[in-house]
């Protein structure tokens, strides 16, 4: 009805307003015939005047029109607004009614699906719960297996953490054994395990991280592989990080030590000692039993440095010194063995110095001091003392003394069994073979000389391998001075066999020395070319070698190659082979090799002489 009653309201709205609009047409009509008549009539002033009265007249009405129509105009507007405020309220409620309807609507759609939807879940899980359920419960197993596979690797890494630490503390605690100029000092099997361990424990960690004592183990590791200038690198490496992580002095020392020692082992001698003073100059006086015991390694090892360097009575010096400190009356085993060592290194000191008496009669108080000693070190040390002792008395000639001292040796100690005793008593047997050589006795020296290999050759420890390489070795000079020159021959290459590859110094120069006597073997049974293949071999193998022992080897074997080249009548040859040794050699200040070049001047004197004499071998 509302609806029906507004759109009547507008219709007579729209009529009223559509009236009026005639009246202005009449106006523009009677204004056109004004003008006509102006235009054709001038001279009809008075019809004109009336016409503009009548006009006046019109335009006044048109103006009360207009004033009445605008007021219509205006209320019809009024109108007009009142039904759009009407419309636009009435569209609003209907639109706010919409709204609203749509809204409950909404809710109650809203509602009803969210019933449903409970109703459809609540159905679903009843028909699944069981499964879930067991899902869930797998997956919480699952949880906690992995969560126990992650405790249990946790704490595995902990342990293993833990026990590479202990590990690596174990062997940071070991420090190299003191130097001994007349025993070896090859650490003990525990002693290397527990190295191996620690070095293994390390290299799961990198090296920024290392700690002093990371840097000592890795060293000790490379030392005990004689790899001894990477042992340097990281013995300095743990010295220096020392200072930084602020150490204890006894591990400070202990590094240095170390150091030292690796300098030794490579022939830096006076690094070696410098850095032994240096220990002995912090700690001599120290009141600390452990600063004191390395002080006291630092003086014997300075001793022994100073001994390899050929300076004798300083070392002695050395020695004496560590006895004047009065460390024989400390009650310490360590320092107790220390004294024996000091003693025992004086004893060869004097020996090298040729006061053979002086090395006897110190022998003697060495003997008496500590034969009763049972300790397995204190042991070793007496049966080396009786060495030294058999030594001196051989160098006096006195042979047969040397022989009897050697077989207490044996007596002794021969049923001891313990590893630690292996060394002086196959010394004994080499030195007591040597006796009998220089007596003559040669095939008493080559059974001798059996012994020792047949019992001390199977091992593997470096010192009783050179020791059974220098027992075959004087063999085969035994035998090529009894004439079995093809048993030289079947000796010397034992030894090629055995020890050709091995790199250590004292085993080259035993093959060399086996590979000589080889070649004189040969050229004593008249195969001087094959001798001479063999001097060439030496040659080769051994020229740049800094040894002195092996450059008097090359420097022999030239020689013997000269003079089988003389016997063979090959002068140009052996000319050209003896002028090498004089020109490579002339200028060596090692005696031995002096007497080489001496003679091979002699030869070639003969040569230029036409001396048919031959010459005999090296």
């Amino acid at each position: 009805m509302r609806q029906l009653l507004l759109g009547l309201s507008l219709c007579m709205a729209f009529i009223a307003t559509a009236a009026p609009t005639k009246q202005p047409t009449e106006i523009q009509q009677l204004q056109q015939q004004v003008q006509t008549l102006q235009a054709t009539a001038p001279q009809q002033q008075e019809d004109i005047k009336q016409l503009q009265q009548q006009n006046q007249k019109l335009m006044n009405d048109v103006s009360v029109f207009t004033q009445v129509n605008g007021k219509q105009f205006d209320m019809q507007d009024k109108r007009i607004s009142d039904l759009s405020f009407s419309i636009s309220f009435f569209g609003t409620l209907i639109t706010v009614l919409t709204l609203l309807a749509s809204l409950g609507t909404y809710f109650t759609t809203k509602g009803r699906a969210k019933q449903e939807a409970e109703e459809i879940s609540e159905k679903w899980f009843a028909d699944n719960s069981s499964e879930f359920k067991e899902e869930i419960k797998n997956l919480r197993k699952k949880v906690e297996t992995v969560q126990k596979e992650v405790e249990e690797h946790a704490e595995k890494t902990k342990r293993k953490m833990d026990e590479d630490g202990q590990k690596i503390a174990i062997a940071a605690q070991l420090k190299i054994t003191s130097p001994d100029a007349s025993t070896s000092s090859e650490p003990s099997l525990a002693d290397q395990q527990a190295v191996n361990a620690a070095n293994q424990a390390l290299k799961a960690k990198p090296e920024n991280e290392y700690t002093a004592r990371d840097f000592y183990v890795r060293g000790l590791s490379e030392y005990s592989e004689k790899r001894f200038d990477s042992a340097l690198v990281n013995f300095e490496n743990a010295f220096q990080a020392a200072a930084e992580e602020k150490l204890s002095p006894e591990e400070v020392a202990k590094f240095m030590l170390a150091a030292a020692s690796a300098h030794r082992q490579l022939g830096n001698y006076k690094e070696a000692i410098k850095g032994y003073n240096w220990i002995e100059s912090h700690y001599r006086k120290n009141p600390n039993s452990a600063l004191l015991h390395l002080a006291a390694e630092a003086i014997l090892a300075k001793g022994v440095a100073l001994g390899l360097m050929g300076e004798h009575k300083e070392a002695i010096a050395a020695f004496e010194q560590l006895e004047q400190l009065h460390y024989d009356n400390d009650d310490s085993p360590f320092l107790h063995k220390l004294v024996a060592q000091s003693l025992c290194n004086k004893g060869v000191a004097l020996e090298k110095l040729g006061n053979h008496e002086e090395a006897i009669a110190l022998c003697d108080r060495f003997e008496k001091r500590y034969a009763s000693d049972e300790s397995p070190a204190i042991r070793k040390l007496v049966a080396q003392a009786l060495n030294i002792k058999g030594n001196a008395l051989s160098q006096q000639g006195h042979h047969k003394k040397a022989i009897v001292v050697y077989d207490l040796v044996e007596q002794r100690y021969g049923n001891d069994g313990s590893t630690v005793m292996r060394e002086p008593l196959a010394r004994a047997l080499g030195n007591k073979g040597s006796a009998f050589g220089k007596l003559g006795h040669h095939e008493e020296a080559i059974k001798v000389f059996d012994t020792l290999e047949k019992y001390y050759g199977k091992y593997d420890e470096p010192v009783l391998r050179k020791l059974a390489a220098q027992a075959l070795i004087n063999k085969s000079t035994a035998q090529g001075k009894s004439g079995s020159h093809e048993d030289v021959i079947k000796t010397s290459d034992l030894v090629e066999q055995r020890y050709g590859n091995d790199p250590e110094i004292a085993l080259r120069e035993h093959v060399a020395q086996a590979l000589f006597n080889k070649s004189v073997a040969l050229w004593q049974l008249g195969r001087s070319p094959e001798a001479i293949k063999i001097s060439d071999l030496i040659d080769q193998r051994y020229r740049s070698d800094p040894s002195p022992v092996l450059r008097q080897q090359v420097a022999k074997a030239l020689f013997n190659k000269g003079a089988a080249l003389m016997g063979a009548d090959d002068n140009k040859d052996a000319i050209n082979a003896l002028n090498l040794v004089v020109q490579r050699y002339a200028d060596d200040s090692k005696p031995e090799i002096q007497l080489v070049v001496g003679r091979a001047m002699q030869l070639l004197n003969k040569l230029q002489s036409s001396d048919d004499e031959n010459p005999t071998p090296a």
